[in-house]
């Protein structure tokens, strides 16, 4: 089942009787514990696998609409990084190069007003593209965020722009796979 449904997510665990309930007090729990875990070892091993090869195929090369959270939890400085969740629900971290201020870090990336022109004008993300004026990018914005790498269910990208929810999806991007114009240099993009 978990091999044909592939789900993004799933909440595993080894079964325990639940006190309180009719099967608690009608039925024996029969299996082993070794069983148990030796099953649900099958089952997340499954599940990681599947995750991956999705994650691989289904999203490296997308430009995600992402809903920045905040700081990664394993940002350190020289390598400070945003986190945040796509349009898909989806875990992403993406380095940022930034500045503090009283509310915390604050990125730094492109600005959609910007990049939009350049965006229609190629038909999509090309090396030709770039602009110059970089704008703040703090938790709370919205960023297009380039999926470079999966690892399991955490996807890994680079900032693009600052976006909004109407200016990404007039510009129509998240349908598209843009893996033949990656830029081969992500160096550019900071």
């Amino acid at each position: 089942l978990m091999e044909h449904v592939a789900y993004d997510q799933a909440y595993m665990f080894a079964y325990s009787m639940r006190g309180r309930t009719h099967a608690h007090r009608t039925m024996e729990d029969d299996v082993p514990e070794d069983v148990k875990m030796r099953r649900l070892n099958e089952v997340i091993n499954v599940f990681r696998t599947k995750v991956q090869e999705r994650n691989d195929d289904m999203e490296v090369g997308r430009i995600r609409l992402v809903l920045v959270e905040g700081e990664s939890k394993k940002s350190r400085p020289g390598q400070r990084a945003f986190s945040g969740r796509t349009d898909q629900n989806k875990r992403i971290v993406f380095p940022i190069a930034g500045v503090e201020d009283e509310d915390g870090l604050v990125g730094q990336c492109w600005s959609e007003e910007e990049i939009a022109p350049m965006l229609q004008q190629t038909k999509g993300w090309s090396d030709e593209i770039s602009p110059s004026i970089k704008v703040p990018l703090r938790p709370g914005d919205y960023a297009a965020v380039l999926v470079t790498e999966t690892r399991g269910h955490i996807l890994k990208g680079e900032a693009l722009w600052r976006s909004s929810l109407q200016g990404f999806n007039s510009l129509s991007l998240a349908a598209n796979k843009m893996e033949e114009n990656i830029p081969r240099d992500l160096s550019m993009l900071s």
